[in-house]
């Protein structure tokens, strides 16, 4: 179990103390009567039943303080709004934002995610000068790219059901051109060579994911946790184009799809946040298993094609670190670090050695493990 940070405690501490502080207030007499009261002669109120009378008298009604944590006790906080009482002085320890229970939150936003580069690997080399490298994995590097991410929580009393979406398709990185001595060895399973004066190459990724999760929030404001089902798919093109003294064979192309069904857990909390202030600080983290799939294809014009399909496991994790502040109540802006890898999936640089384009002849290869890290930036309406 993670320990809580001091300040994690004391802000914990200061939402236990306060809702049993604002009950026993509820209840406490006022001795402070005005003077005037103390002073006046005493004068018997026939409507008031004494203890010392023999008919049997009916107890008067005592208010009864408000009972944190039932939903339909939340209250209108300043300026008539419903408030999350972890952030204002509104007694109840009901879903954030809510009057009452169910409610729907909707967070509307972009993730800007760069994929990090694959390891080395020889893909294309000069074939007259072995030493020199036309084209290795590494070499692609990918620029930050941004996606649609689009959240919905539906608020129960016990129960909470999330439904969310992300996308980042247009990630790219090219490679040259680069002069070629000679002719190139482009290395599938049996290395081939094509001629050519120039090569470049270009790789394209796209990664969806889409999840159906039921929460719980275990801790009152500060702490969430969650289950579901995930679904991710991941796809990935290699384009290598040589100039073309032979016209026909001068491009090859290697493919990997992979796509990804599987069970997830985890959680979001509250890292630090003041007392009744606009600003909090919040950290999620989830981590899952898949049944992943993976399909890969490679083809040169005028040499051949070759495609496979296999099964495997896949590890997923997802973590982040998010500023939110209040801007009304029921309006809040989120910014902050988002991190997503993905661990046993084909990748397009791997799969060249598994496919022989020249006897059709291929296996799968999952041994990648894609690192996207960048930041999230979204709006989050609640009623």
């Amino acid at each position: 179990m993670r320990t809580l940070s001091p300040i994690t405690v004391a802000i914990l501490l200061c939402f236990v103390a306060s809702p049993i502080a604002l009950a026993q207030e509820a209840v406490q007499p006022d001795l402070r009567q005005p003077k005037s009261l103390l002073q006046a002669p005493y004068q018997q109120d026939d409507n008031i039943a004494l203890a010392s009378d023999q008919s049997q008298a009916v107890p008067a009604k005592t208010a009864q303080p408000t009972v944190a944590g039932s939903c339909g006790d939340c209250g209108a906080g300043p300026g008539g709004g419903v408030y999350d009482s972890c952030h204002l002085d509104n007694v109840c320890a009901c879903d954030p934002w809510c009057d009452g229970c169910p409610c729907w939150c909707i967070r509307a936003g972009a993730v800007v995610l760069q994929r990090q580069a694959d390891p080395s690997r020889v893909l294309v080399s000069n074939i007259s000068t072995t030493t020199t490298t036309l084209l290795d994995a590494s070499q692609f590097e990918y620029p930050m790219r941004a996606g649609p991410d689009i959240d919905v929580i539906h608020h129960g009393c016990n129960f909470d059901v999330e439904a969310r979406y992300f996308s980042v398709d247009g990630f790219a990185a090219s490679v040259g051109p680069t002069p070629v001595t000679g002719i190139g060895t482009v290395h599938f399973a049996a290395p081939f060579a094509l001629a050519g004066t120039s090569f470049s190459a270009a790789d394209s990724s796209q990664l969806w994911s889409g999840e159906l999760n039921l929460r719980k929030e275990v801790i009152p404001c500060c702490l969430t946790v969650l289950a579901g089902y995930r679904h991710i798919e991941l796809d990935e093109r290699i384009l290598g184009t040589f100039s073309a003294p032979r016209v026909g064979a001068n491009t090859f192309t290697v493919q990997a799809f992979n796509h990804m069904d599987g069970f997830q857990v985890g959680g979001e909390g509250v890292l630090w946040r003041p007392c009744c202030g606009r600003f909090r600080l919040e950290a999620d983290a989830k981590i899952g298993l898949f049944d992943g799939e993976t399909s890969n294809f490679g083809s040169s014009t005028g040499i051949g094609t070759a495609a496979a399909t296999g099964g495997h496991a896949v590890f997923m994790a997802e973590w982040g670190i998010t500023g939110v502040v209040q801007i009304t109540p029921h309006l809040t802006g989120r910014a902050g670090y988002e991190a997503f890898v993905l661990d046993g999936v084909g990748l397009a640089s791997r799969q060249m050695a598994n496919l022989n384009p020249i006897t059709g002849t291929a296996t799968t290869e999952t041994g990648g493990c894609p690192l996207y890290e960048g930041f999230v930036v979204a709006l989050q309406y609640c009623w």
